[in-house]
């Protein structure tokens, strides 16, 4: 209900004063409405008529000023509506942006796209059209009562006592309806998740011949997902019904009891008519109403759990200081890291300083990525230091820290759009001259393929870049970190995925890149880093060779084997 009250009263509590107002005034034209009707059925004197007439008179003009506060509502209440759902869309997509790396890669891509896209829409839905309904139908509801009980007390016992069994039979349904609801959320979580997989290996698909296997798979979760939407309208039906059934029986009973209070002479023609053709089908109708609202608040209920689970996560750690020059080095002090009680490195000591390159290499699961993360402080350490500029990096604000990196991976991570788009993502374009995009480019040696293209820069790559070669991702990827002109340069297997051709011609563009920079780069290819300046060879958990390509050659250990091997 937390996040209902923060969309609601994003702009404060005047609109809802508002409407309060309009409902009030609604109030007093339905009661004065029904006493007219009653009075003129009952055939009263001259007098009394004039009175009536003078009161339909007054409900006239009441009737405008209702209109004028519910349009004066609506427009401020939607206006808060709106701000309130961006903030909230804003607040779910921050939290996604500062949890924590862990749990980050915990996440799937469906769970964000079903939160984002599917919860909040259902909120919105239900604040926008109902949070009015609700409040108008409860003002008709106490303004019925209050009619009822002008004319006898003893109707307002009957009402109290069969709207106390209708509401608990609504509370009875929705405790189980509820239940229904959270497990077609989850089953439409994996639908999309699902969705998401079998769009991201439709290559792979293809390729292999897979289209009846992955018909068949996504066909079992459509058909799960719509069993369960099944169950849920099935629930849905047997509840309306049930309710026709007892609106019947309960305007019978009403109308039964009014008879006898009219045989009795406790009521007039005019009360008993008013009652039974208008309050109670009035009154029906205002149960049935808040009962959808009832149910349908039910259904949104896993919809809010969902989004405040996301807006519960905890935030990345942080520090508050900003480095105030350059990154001079880095150093890793007996640090030690691993998961699950089994460590990965244990007692590591590195030290890396400006204008110099660190190659780090070793057999698979050896820490090589593991050690680049750490540094970018993705994960944290278990023991030991690591220190930038002598300042601890746990000390430092994340978001400088890392602004001040360039990331080059295996597969470049590219979007839907076109070459600019990607090249001046995360960039102010409006700070980018042209004269700086193309020194980027030429740098990555990406302006010939640039300029052999019909739109050039506005050429859209497609999905993930597929629309063009690994090499042109890989340019694409150094030119945008060219743009970001950054201090330290991480390469993680940055030329791994390509052809030993395209590789000598990225490798220039590398070269190019590492000018003037500490660059700490993963390779598995060895002859891509035997002009580093220091060779870092890890096994067992720990450091066990470091220096030059030829002070490692001339060791003839670990780093020599794993030479002559890719030679």
């Amino acid at each position: 209900m937390k996040i209902v009250k923060k969309i609601i009263l994003s702009r404060g509590w005047i609109p809802i004063i508002i409407l309060l107002a309009a409902n009030l005034v609604m109030i007093v034209i339905d009661f004065l409405s029904k006493a007219a009707i009653s009075k003129v059925i009952d055939g009263a004197s001259n007098k009394v008529l004039s009175t009536a007439v003078i009161g339909l008179g007054t409900i006239v003009l009441l009737k405008a000023s209702h209109g004028i506060l519910d349009s004066i509502f609506y427009n401020g209440y939607y206006k808060s509506l709106t701000k309130g759902i961006e903030v909230l869309m804003r607040d779910v997509y921050n939290k996604y942006l500062n949890i924590s790396y862990s749990d980050d890669i915990d996440l799937s891509s469906g769970d964000m796209v079903n939160v984002m896209n599917n919860n909040i829409s259902k909120v919105s839905d239900f604040v926008g059209d109902l949070i009015p309904a609700l409040i108008e139908n409860l003002v008709e509801m106490i303004s019925i009562v209050a009619f009822i009980c002008s004319m006898s007390p003893v109707l307002v016992i009957y009402t109290i006592i069969m709207g106390t069994i209708y509401i608990s039979g609504i509370y009875w349904f929705n405790t189980r309806f509820v239940e229904l609801c959270k497990k077609l959320n989850s089953k439409r979580e994996e639908l999309n998740r699902a969705a998401i997989i079998y769009k991201d290996m439709g290559s792979y698909i293809r390729t292999h011949g897979l289209r009846k296997y992955a018909s068949s798979k996504m066909g079992d979760e459509i058909h799960t997902f719509e069993n369960h939407d099944f169950k849920t309208m099935n629930t849905i039906a047997l509840q309306s019904n049930a309710r026709t059934v007892f609106k019947g029986i309960f305007v019978c009973l009403w109308g039964l009891l009014g008879l006898k209070l009219y045989m009795k002479g406790d009521l007039t023609l005019g009360q008993f008519s008013t009652l039974f053709t208008v309050t109670s089908r009035e009154f029906v109708r205002g149960l049935a109403s808040l009962t959808y609202i009832s149910t349908k608040f039910t259904s949104i209920k896993p919809s809010i759990s969902a989004i405040e689970d996301v807006l519960k996560m905890d935030n990345e750690k942080n520090g508050d200081i900003k480095l105030n020059s350059k990154i001079d080095n880095i150093e890793l002090d007996n640090i030690t890291f691993g998961y699950d009680d089994s460590n990965i490195i244990e007692n590591l000591s590195l030290r890396i300083d400006k204008n110099t390159s660190v190659a780090l290499v070793g057999d698979s699961g050896s820490g090589k990525s593991t050690i680049l993360g750490l540094i970018q402080n993705l994960n944290r350490i278990d023991s030991g230091h690591i220190r930038v500029n002598g300042i601890d990096l746990n000390d430092l604000e994340l978001e400088d820290y890392r602004s001040r990196f360039a990331v080059v991976q295996q597969n470049a991570i590219l979007f839907n759009g076109t070459i600019r788009d990607n090249l001046l993502f995360g960039l102010d374009h409006s700070k980018v001259s042209e004269s700086e995009i193309w020194n980027a480019i030429k740098s990555a040696n990406l302006d010939e393929f640039i300029n052999s293209l019909e739109d050039g820069l506005n050429t859209n790559i497609g999905e993930k870049g597929m629309k063009v070669s690994g090499g042109q991702k890989q340019r694409i990827s150094i030119a945008r970190a060219f743009l970001r002109d950054p201090e330290v340069v991480i390469l993680d297997e940055a030329t791994s995925a390509l052809d030993s051709i395209t590789e000598k011609e990225i490798k220039n563009a590398i070269t190019n890149l590492m000018s003037n920079r500490i660059t700490i780069a993963v390779a598995h290819r060895l002859s891509t880093i035997k002009d580093y300046d220091n060779i870092v060879v890890l096994g067992e958990k720990h450091i066990i060779e470091e220096g030059t390509f030829q002070q490692l050659m001339d060791l003839g250990g670990k780093f020599s084997k794993l030479w002559k091997s890719q030679v």
